[in-house]
């Protein structure tokens, strides 16, 4: 996928910021100027919420689960169990 550019003027310039989804992933990668006199800029990545790291390189650990089933009129006294087991990267801990 080529490169988007993002295009955002200020009072005095214009600055081009390109999205490159290589290096931030999931995220928006900007460059930063520390000091315009020096040339001094910065990479940074702008990563959304379900994102974090400094290349937005690590998914934060949310689950979403919905389940959804339909009994008989006749079947109401059926008790239903459910076990829902998180385990982590490690799989050092169980989290229920």
């Amino acid at each position: 996928q080529p490169d988007q550019r993002i295009s955002i003027a200020s009072s005095a310039t214009t600055r081009s910021f390109v999205k490159r989804d290589q290096r931030c992933h999931r995220g928006i990668e900007l460059t930063v100027w520390l000091d315009d006199e020096k040339n001094l800029t910065a990479n940074t990545c702008l990563c959304p919420p379900s994102f974090y790291g400094d290349r937005c390189q690590y998914q934060n650990q949310r689950v979403s689960l919905t389940l959804t089933f339909a009994a008989f009129p006749d079947a109401w006294q059926i008790p239903f169990h459910f076990l829902i087991m998180l385990i982590d990267n490690t799989h050092e801990r169980t989290i229920n």
